[in-house]
């Protein structure tokens, strides 16, 4: 099953970074997504200085940090440097920590998920806010399981590390909300 799933989020992310500048209510009929849970997001993201709110007039307009690449391995299993070679086992540990915690979270939804493409569906239509982070938890607990089956059997070490950054990153971001 393919794991490149891409949240709403991304979608936003991607959208500034090949704009660079975007009013929030532009962003919001590109992707269509309402405008509040655009804003929520750009909030967010402007915390983690991956975005910068400007106004001119009452106009919010979003701009992309163009160091945000370097900000993808600044998250919390990346401070001790990814390198499956050396600790494999620390690696496990953590992702079986995060797997954990990902999976003690309840949250109160409406939709029903049974494979990866409700996941897909969820973020993209953004009505629900419980909606979205159910979903957002479905993608972790299939990503995170994944990611530990995939250190059993390591074939392209530098894939599993690039895809296990991006998974500490979304985790971090579901952590945050929670």
């Amino acid at each position: 099953m393919p794991s490149d799933i891409k949240t709403a989020v991304d979608s936003l992310i991607d959208l500034l970074r090949r704009r660079k500048k975007i009013s929030l209510d532009e962003a919001s009929k590109v992707l269509k997504i309402p405008t509040n849970i655009i804003n929520e997001w750009a909030s967010f993201l402007e915390e983690e200085k991956l975005l910068k709110i400007e106004y001119k007039f009452t106009t919010p307009y979003l701009i992309y940090n163009e160091k945000y690449s370097e900000r993808l391995s600044e998250s919390s299993l990346d401070k001790t440097e990814i390198k499956i070679d050396s600790n494999i086992e620390n690696i496990r540990k953590r992702l079986e920590n995060m797997l954990s915690f990902v999976r003690k979270q309840d949250i109160k939804h409406r939709c029903e998920i049974r494979e990866l493409s409700d996941i897909n569906k969820v973020l993209s239509d953004g009505k629900d806010k419980n909606d979205i982070l159910y979903a957002q938890k479905r993608y972790l607990e299939y990503e995170l399981t994944r990611l530990i089956n995939g250190l059993k059997d390591i074939k392209d070490r530098e894939r599993l590390e690039k895809d296990i950054r991006k998974v500490v990153m979304h985790f971090d971001t579901f952590k945050k909300k929670m």
